[in-house]
């Protein structure tokens, strides 16, 4: 696979270091080391996007065996690439991986209050499906969301 320019990166567990520090510089509920540490592998789907000296994002899939659809747990380009069309050549690139893993549907939980999100997802596709109440342990609202690929 090409890994220059902006493309994705091969993985290997360097990078999950990178993307743990990524994960909590920029979101506002980041995970714990130990949330990640104990991710199950066999049905987690890391995606990481950038050049081989630096990673630019990430996205972060459960698959669960047997079901066509993903779910999104977390999607990241650098704040400062945002904007420049990079995150949506990063999703629809992994898209056409998940694609070729039998995955026809993907869906996720946004807080309702990120609105930049939400108007991305909403570009690459996505469907407001329901209003969760109370989602976040601090009492924020989520939005599900879903897209057919």
């Amino acid at each position: 696979m090409n890994i220059t320019g902006n493309s994705f990166v091969p993985f290997d567990f360097v990078h999950v270091e990178e993307v743990i520090r990524l994960d909590r510089e920029y979101f506002y509920r980041p995970w714990n080391t130990g949330q990640w540490v104990d991710l199950d592998w066999n049905i987690h789907f890391l995606a990481l996007w950038g050049t081989p000296d630096k990673l630019k994002g990430f996205g972060l899939f459960s698959i669960v065996p047997g079901d066509e659809a993903a779910h999104l747990l977390k999607l990241l380009v650098r704040p400062e690439l945002q904007g420049s069309g990079e995150a949506k050549q990063f999703f629809d690139q992994t898209c056409g991986v998940l694609k070729d893993k039998g995955i026809g549907r993907i869906f996720l939980e946004v807080e309702k209050s990120n609105t930049r999100a939400i108007k991305f997802y909403e570009k690459a596709g996505f469907k407001l499906l329901r209003l969760i109440k109370n989602f976040y342990s601090d009492g924020g609202d989520a939005l599900t969301m879903d897209v057919v690929l």
